[in-house]
This record gives C-alpha cells, structure tokens and sequence, in this order.
C-alpha cells in the first residue's frame, strides 16, 4: 500500500471502515464511521482491512434488501428536507445531525444496493420514488423518524438472522447499530 511519507511520518492516522469501505484520516479514530455511521471499532488499520467479495442472497431476500434500499432513501430524503427547514432557521447543531444522518441513510442505501449489484438506472428510479412529503413541523417530523428508524431496525434484524451468508449478516448487524445511534441521536432533538 502506498503512503505519502508526510503522512507516515505525521501525528495523522489512516482507517479504513470494514463495513462501507471508507477511508479516514485524522489524529484519532472517531467513535463512528462518518460516512457509513458503523460502530468506530470497524475502522481499521488498512494493512488489517479485508474487503467483503461476493455475498450469497436468493430472490427473497433481495426482494428484502431493495427494500431496505427503498427505506434508506426515504429516510434519507426525508433528513434532507428537514436539513433545508433548519439551515433556513439556523439551527447549527439540527443542521450537523440533520447532515450526519442523511449522509449515513445514502451510504447504507449505496451499500445495499452494491450488494444486490443493482445497476445504476434501477437505484435512480427508487431515488425519485422517495420524495419525502411528510410534515416538517419538528415534534411531527420527530416522531415519524424514530417509527421510521425502529422499522429500519426490524427489517436488519430480519435480514440479519435470516441470510445465509456471514458478510450479509456482518454488515446488517453494523447497519442496525448506525440505525439505532440514529434514534438515539433524533431523541437528542425533541
């Protein structure tokens, strides 16, 4: 693997997330992937990184995973709209939660359909279908996330305990953790 030999020799650190394939670069390893939201000790020292090949799903569930797909985008569609309610407000730390999380439901939608090889033209049709035109009113808005999140939450479970492939399992177990600092994270809000 090629360092840049500034970058070695430096108080920086490089990881790389096992779960979404991310690099990061910082001083310290943060408590989460930023991109993909998976507990901090999935990012690895990259010498120590393994990428996760080719996974084993039958028609069931994938069916299961384009609607997990479906589900992230909606969620996600839905912290986006709420992100433009709170820049127009000015609301710094609902904006940073707001960016974190639909960051977080892209990258999990991305990764599912990585997953299922679902070609481009199919994931930008699922995009469109999820606009998001639920209410903005913040106690509204915040009580249909989490009911939003928790069933995110089941369906990983499922998926989790109902695969036959380990690498599946893996990353919906890392998911339904993202899902539920998620939760935990919109509480924050009320």
């Amino acid at each position: 693997m090629f360092l840049d030999e500034s970058t070695k020799n430096s108080s920086w650190n490089i990881y790389r997330c096992q779960v979404c394939d991310h690099v990061y670069l910082g001083n310290e390893k943060p408590d989460v992937c930023p991109h993909c939201g998976s507990n901090g000790s999935e990012l690895k020292d990259p010498e120590l990184w393994e990428e996760i090949t080719e996974v084993a799903i039958n028609d069931d569930m994938e069916d299961k995973l384009k609607l997990a797909i479906k589900m992230e985008l909606e969620d996600m569609n839905r912290y986006e709209a709420m992100l433009e309610e709170c820049e127009e407000r000015k609301e710094l730390r609902n904006i940073a939660i707001m960016r974190r999380i639909s960051s977080h439901e892209d990258e999990h939608a991305e990764l599912i359909a990585d997953l299922i090889e679902m070609d481009e033209e199919q994931f930008e049709e699922l995009e469109e279908e999820a606009e998001y035109k639920g209410s903005l009113e913040l106690n509204e808005f915040l009580a249909h996330s989490i009911k939003k999140e928790l069933e995110a939450i089941e369906l990983y479970e499922y998926i989790s305990m109902n695969t036959n492939d380990p690498n599946v399992e893996y990353i919906f177990t890392n998911l339904i953790d993202a899902e539920q600092e998620h939760r935990k994270i919109i509480e924050t809000m009320k």
